[in-house]
């Protein structure tokens, strides 16, 4: 469904920086942008296709400005549909077909409303949702975000992101019940000394919440993050710490991702700022 604000985009990815596809809605500039990339290249520009007459049939495909994007896979094409229109029918691979991965839908920054509704896969593997991406002035020692979430035992991962940009990540907190464990990362980019990760086991008092808490404190030193059963935060059932840098006050963004059982429900910044969403 379309809205104005910020971009908002569908990806066809390999990896973490290779694009097979980027489908970018514009609605400040009243366009949609095509493209693709490899990492270690430039924006091939062959796809920066400035539609406006697409743009316009998005944002009025119908009174309640929900569109449909299809992509048919030829043998060495893909083609888009939009509103099963015939948009572009030649549209070059970037790389190996077979070794695309994954398919990201981003939310734009400071929005309580996910524009993708829904997806359908020819393989279908985990798909993991975006509850959003949260904008913030900055962070400084004494801070604490407070999240709270259901923990869903069956899923394979749900995470937070406290970063920067995609590609400097301070905070990575990966929740993994399948693997029995919490993960705590950082990757900033362009210094690989700059990368750590450290785990610990999920206690079966965390993996039995319906609902828990999780709190980020921002120490001298560390990352403190600490999980409690919902309303009961006299009783810390898993306590992590991970050392960051000064750079940390450049984070600017919470990022949710979970999976299709909608596991965070809420996120409370320090500026008192609140952002709930319905399960």
């Amino acid at each position: 469904k379309h809205q104005e604000g910020d971009n908002y985009s569908f990806n066809i990815m390999r990896g973490k920086g290779d694009y097979l596809f980027h489908f970018d809605v514009r609605p400040k500039e009243g366009i949609v942008c095509l493209d693709s990339i490899v990492k270690t290249q430039q924006w091939t520009g062959s796809l920066n296709l400035h539609l406006e007459d697409l743009f316009k049939k998005l944002a009025h495909a119908n009174p309640n400005g929900n569109f449909h994007i299809k992509i048919k896979f030829a043998e060495n094409k893909m083609i888009l549909f939009v509103n099963e229109m015939l948009v572009e029918e030649y549209i070059p691979y970037a790389f190996d077909l077979d070794t695309a991965t994954h398919v990201v839908c981003f939310v734009p920054p400071g929005s309580n409303e996910n524009p993708w509704k829904k997806i359908s896969l020819p393989k279908p593997r985990q798909i993991l949702q975006s509850f959003g991406t949260y904008e913030f002035k900055s962070l400084s020692i004494g801070d604490v975000i407070n999240f709270t979430g259901h923990f869903k035992k069956e899923e394979d991962r749900f995470d937070i992101k406290i970063m920067e940009d995609p590609t400097s990540v301070h905070l990575h907190i990966s929740i993994r019940p399948l693997e029995g464990v919490v993960v705590l990362i950082m990757n900033i980019r362009d210094a690989p000394e700059r990368v750590q990760e450290i785990s610990a086991a999920i206690p079966d008092s965390l993996a039995e919440c319906e609902l828990f808490d999780l709190f980020v404190l921002v120490e001298e030193k560390n990352f403190r993050v600490e999980f409690f059963k919902d309303g009961e935060n006299e009783n810390v059932l898993l306590e992590m710490k991970m050392n960051h840098k000064n750079e940390f006050a450049n984070a600017r963004y919470v990022s949710f991702h979970d999976v299709q059982s909608n596991v965070w429900t809420e996120l409370n910044m320090p500026d008192g700022t609140t952002y709930i969403r319905e399960v």
